[in-house]
């Protein structure tokens, strides 16, 4: 692996005149190389800025061509607050300053939520503590780096986690405990309600994403749940622990399905016309997910024994921060299902565009 030096960067392009392009900390930069050795030297020179840079994936957009052409995207990296809105979309009240914020997960009692706040330059980020009712927030991680979504234990004294490429735990004040570490990419989804099993997905060579379950006693051993030619995950339990909501590509596009977990048993599709993010009330009669237009809709269902889909109706249209991934949520619900949680952008979502720089490289030939 290639040392940058400093923060994280991203994929790494050779271009001529022998140097490699990458960006760190939304910089996109040039950097000289040696392909005979494959090692860098000197400095890097600044080429571009306001790169768009998944920390998650490790990737930054952008393409270089020989004669001196660079494409890139720009980040639409923007604040957001936390929303506390009803079921008929009218604002409640806000949680915390505007930040840079990713994935809140509100714990089991509703009383408490965690979010990954992250530096908007370097797009590291630690996870924190606020109080569902108040200002007040604590930072529960000290380590900056990638997170990729995190999940509450039953007793709300710890969260599940995955930074960089271990699935962790830890409780206030405690030391993080590493369950996995594969060397794949990882996104923890959620925490069966007695505590037995956490939900994640993981990326696979040949299968993409695929849908695990972590028992958290006895070996330890992960349990595949999903792994075919198309990608699952984001899964969530319902509270009973009998059923597992998630989302799948299989269609051709990301919808919602449910199916028993750990129990023969076919897979019901939730959504219709594209959904992700899906989460259950805690009593297990309506599920929720966001729809590609971003509108929240709450599905009603019963189980006679399997699960049947009653009324689908939207609640409201959501104005939400752009997805960090199809497995991670910027929004979660209360228990009761009775108010939603948003991470909402402050003032206006900014048009994805894309950057051309032309001849590049003449300075550096000089």
């Amino acid at each position: 692996m290639l040392d940058f030096g400093g923060a994280p960067g991203s994929n790494a392009v050779y271009a001529a005149p022998g140097y490699l392009l990458y960006v760190r900390e939304s910089n996109l930069l040039a950097r000289p190389f040696d392909a005979s050795r494959l090692t860098t030297r000197g400095e890097p020179v600044l080429v571009g800025d306001q790169a768009l840079y998944t920390p998650g994936v490790v990737h930054a957009d952008f393409s270089a061509s020989q004669q001196g052409v660079i494409a890139y995207r720009k980040s639409t990296a923007a604040p957001s607050r936390l929303l506390w809105i009803d079921r008929n979309g009218k604002e409640i009240r806000s949680i915390g300053e505007p930040g840079y914020y990713r994935s809140p997960r509100v714990s089991p009692d509703g009383r408490k939520i965690s979010v990954i706040l992250l530096d908007p330059r370097s797009q590291a980020g630690d996870i924190w503590i606020y109080g569902a009712e108040r200002e007040s927030a604590t930072r529960f991680t000290f380590q900056p780096g990638v997170y990729r979504g995190n999940a509450w234990a039953p007793d709300g004294q710890r969260l599940a986690f995955c930074f960089l490429r271990s699935l962790e735990l830890k409780s206030n004040g405690g030391n993080e405990e590493k369950l996995v570490d594969s060397g794949s990419l990882q996104t923890v989804s959620d925490w069966s309600s007695d505590g037995r099993y956490l939900l994640y997905s993981e990326i696979a060579v040949e299968s993409g994403a695929d849908l695990l379950s972590l028992p958290l006693s006895g070996d330890r051993k992960p349990v595949t749940l999903l792994a075919t030619p198309f990608n699952e995950g984001g899964g969530h339990f319902s509270f009973d622990g009998k059923w597992v909501a998630y989302v799948s590509d299989e269609s051709g596009r990301d919808e919602v399905y449910v199916r028993p977990f750990l129990r023969p048993g076919a897979a019901v599709r939730i959504s219709t016309g594209g959904g992700r993010s899906p989460r259950w009330r805690r009593d297990g009669k309506e599920i929720y997910y966001m729809a590609d237009d971003r509108k929240l809709m709450a599905v009603e269902l019963k189980e006679s024994p399997e699960i049947e889909i009653g009324q689908i109706r939207p609640l409201f249209q959501a104005r939400i921060t752009v997805d960090p991934s199809p497995f991670e949520a910027d929004y979660d619900v209360a228990p009761d299902g009775q108010r939603f949680l948003i991470n909402t952008p402050v003032g206006e979502t900014a048009t994805p565009t894309v950057n051309l720089v032309l001849n590049w490289d003449a300075g550096l030939k000089r």
